[in-house]
């Protein structure tokens, strides 16, 4: 019974530090995307990143492949330039490269998430969600985007979400 019980309590911690590892691996591969690239492709690169997030949830065979054990990382790579070539930047797409010799595709959609994070921060862009009951028009959302802006000295991006069930109008 204590076997048992040591084992499940094992598996736990060993699920926790893997997560704990993905996290960590992830900042580190989002930091070296983002320290391979100039100021101006930051952004052109994240909409890539955005590309192949879509087609990574559309596209069921190629999550297949990256995911099998025994397709080789040529023939990894050989699919995926099939799939991406002329879609995105040859500077991302050898990032994937290296995810896919390194074994880690798996991490991509955190490291995705972790490099939008870093991305933010490096051209000074604060995303404010905007919790309100009714449908704000352009000049509401300017006036909320100005007030922010002059309290952050950041570029504010608004993510405007109506739930009409709110007290109060804004949150």
């Amino acid at each position: 019974m204590e076997k048992e019980r040591w084992s499940s309590d094992h598996h736990i911690i060993r699920y926790r530090q893997s997560k704990m590892t993905d996290k960590i691996l992830s900042k580190r591969y989002a930091k070296a995307l983002i320290d391979l690239l100039s100021k101006d492709e930051i952004d052109k690169i994240r909409q890539d990143l955005q590309i192949v997030l879509q087609i990574l949830q559309t596209n069921q065979e190629l999550i297949t492949v990256l995911k099998h054990p025994f397709i080789s990382a040529n023939n990894k790579k050989e699919f995926l330039n099939r799939v991406l070539k002329g879609t995105i930047d040859e500077k991302l797409i050898d990032f994937i490269y290296l995810l896919i010799s390194k074994r880690r595709t798996d991490i991509l959609p955190s490291v995705i998430g972790v490099y939008n994070s870093l991305a933010d921060e490096i051209l000074g862009i604060i995303r404010a969600k905007v919790k309100t009951t009714f449908a704000l028009d352009t000049t509401q959302q300017e006036t909320i985007r100005e007030k922010l802006a002059s309290l952050t000295k950041g570029n504010i991006v608004l993510d405007i979400k109506i739930e009409p069930e709110l007290l109060g109008g804004l949150m």
